[in-house]
């Protein structure tokens, strides 16, 4: 059963989100999570921003980090974590004291710092719409949602 996700919302639904996410995918017997298309999505955030989180974040945030990175990033909880829970790196840890997983996120995102830029070289970058739309909900609190057009 497919959601109502906007009109091109529901083409990234549909090319990226599982049926999980009520946002189709297909019934390919694919790994859960991957709306048949092997892009691993997060569960239980905006529609559109797991499209953008999906294939720009999970190759390294996934169920299971990678690539020494320090956490996962497939669910609204995941945002939700003090940053010193989970980053061993001192220069973050100093840096973000006392700051959630979003505030980092959101700070890392639009670093102007090469080191410090997410997604890292040589993944690709963020277009400048997917920056906006992710800033914006991480700096609301990067609450949970269902699959919907975010408020602009």
């Amino acid at each position: 059963m497919r959601a109502f996700c906007g009109v091109l919302e529901f083409a990234l639904c549909v090319l990226v989100l599982s049926p999980a996410a009520g946002c189709g995918g297909d019934d390919s017997g694919a790994a859960a999570g991957t709306g048949g298309v092997g892009v691993l999505v997060p569960d239980g955030v905006p529609c559109d921003v797991a499209a953008v989180i999906g294939p720009k974040c999970t190759l390294c945030h996934g169920p299971v980090a990678k690539f020494g990175s320090p956490l996962s990033l497939m669910k609204p909880a995941d945002f939700q974590v003090d940053i010193a829970m989970v980053m061993t790196k001192p220069v973050i840890t100093t840096q973000f004291a006392g700051k959630k997983v979003f505030e980092v996120a959101s700070a890392l995102i639009n670093s102007t710092v090469v080191a410090d830029k997410m997604p890292p070289v040589p993944q690709a970058e963020l277009t400048p719409a997917e920056l906006t739309l992710l800033t914006t909900w991480l700096n609301a609190g990067a609450m949970a949602g269902p699959c919907a057009i975010m408020p602009k």
